[in-house]
């Protein structure tokens, strides 16, 4: 996460991916990997490691609500808003107190011109 922090992604890339050939279920390596690859612009790759993630989330029959948050951010950035609000209500299911959720869910539902459930996130 430091190669991260310090804006040298393609180091981090090489990093995570070296972690994962060792411990391939890694979630949180490969969450990680996904925002490094998303950040470098490599949105079709970012989502491979999302999938992944849950793959091995339910293989190890773990829950995470991180993998819902990420999955919320990643179709913000691809700008579908009605996957995006699915995912972070899946995540908020869970920790209803992560502010993340809420705040990806205000953005969705204000592009979706629906500004009287944008209303409950901007108060």
């Amino acid at each position: 996460m430091l190669l991260l922090n310090m804006s040298r992604l393609d180091d981090a890339v090489t990093q995570f991916q070296a972690a994962l050939e060792k411990w391939s279920g890694n979630v949180r390596a490969r969450l990680a990997l996904a925002r490094v690859l998303w950040q470098t612009r490599q949105p079709g790759e970012a989502q491979d490691e999302l999938r992944h993630a849950r793959w091995w989330l339910r293989v190890n029959a773990e829950y995470q609500p991180d993998v819902h948050n990420a999955w919320g951010w990643f179709h913000i950035d691809q700008r579908r808003w009605r996957c995006a609000l699915e995912e972070f209500d899946a995540a908020q299911a869970y920790d209803r107190d992560h502010f993340a959720n809420y705040w990806g869910q205000g953005i969705a539902y204000k592009e979706l011109g629906d500004y009287e459930a944008f209303g409950r996130f901007a108060t």
